[in-house]
Order: C-alpha cells, then sequence, then structure tokens
C-alpha cells in the first residue's frame, strides 16, 4: 500500500510538472505546502528589514520598567 501511494505521489508530480512546462523542472510538491510559502514570505519579509528597524520595533513592543503587561478577561 505506501509503494503505491509513493508510486502515486510521484506520477501526480511528473504529470504536473509537465503540464506547467520545462520552467518548473525543479518544482517539488513540499513547495505548493501553504505553510512553506508564508514561511518563505514571512523570511524574506524579516531579511528586508534591517538591524536598527527590527532593535526599534522590539524596543517599542517591550514593557517598560514597572509596567503590566495587557490582559484581556475576555479571552481568557
Amino acid at each position: 500500500m505506501l509503494h503505491t501511494l509513493r508510486s502515486f505521489a510521484r506520477n501526480a508530480q511528473s504529470d504536473l510538472r509537465s503540464e506547467l512546462g520545462p520552467e518548473y523542472r525543479d518544482l517539488k510538491l513540499r513547495d505548493l505546502d501553504p505553510r512553506q510559502v508564508v514561511r518563505q514570505h514571512v523570511l524574506d519579509a524579516m531579511q528586508d528589514i534591517d538591524d536598527e528597524e527590527r532593535r526599534q520595533a522590539v524596543a517599542a513592543r517591550s514593557l517598560k520598567p514597572g509596567e503590566k503587561p495587557p490582559y484581556d478577561t475576555e479571552a481568557t
């Protein structure tokens, strides 16, 4: 059964590559996973932010000494 599933996946991948054309010959089914797409976009966006902007964003979100974190009674 496992052999049949793997064969099915290989055939589906091969069919997809042939339908999309030669520019997609390196396509992997893993590349179509929405989680991977989102992860890659987030990582790309994080790389676009320079270190100073990142430090400023972290400082803006950080609590000041003695400051209490926000608490939402409806969320608990």
